[in-house]
């Protein structure tokens, strides 16, 4: 065990497919951050330990941003493969 790195993370994330994750996922946005040309609906601004994805802003109506103190974090499995793989 690396303590979290990037290995980690990336592995954690690999063993699941789009598919799966498409499955996985009530996106009330019909995915739109997967389809070509579209990007996410938030930006990912800090992420702690490859587990915790903090948000600039929360989206309209989505259903996996939590507000945090003053600020949000984002649960979307679709969202958090996006930032851990492509860095986006």
């Amino acid at each position: 065990m690396n303590g979290g790195g990037i290995e980690d993370r990336n592995e954690r994330f690999s063993l699941l497919s789009e598919g799966e994750i498409r499955h996985r996922t009530a996106c009330r946005h019909r995915m739109h951050c997967l389809k070509r040309g579209g990007e996410p609906g938030c930006r990912v601004v800090d992420c702690v330990g490859g587990r915790i994805f903090f948000v600039a802003r929360a989206p309209r109506a989505c259903r996996y941003c939590m507000s945090f103190g003053a600020g949000y974090y984002c649960k979307c499995p679709v969202r958090q493969e996006l930032f851990c793989r492509y860095d986006i």
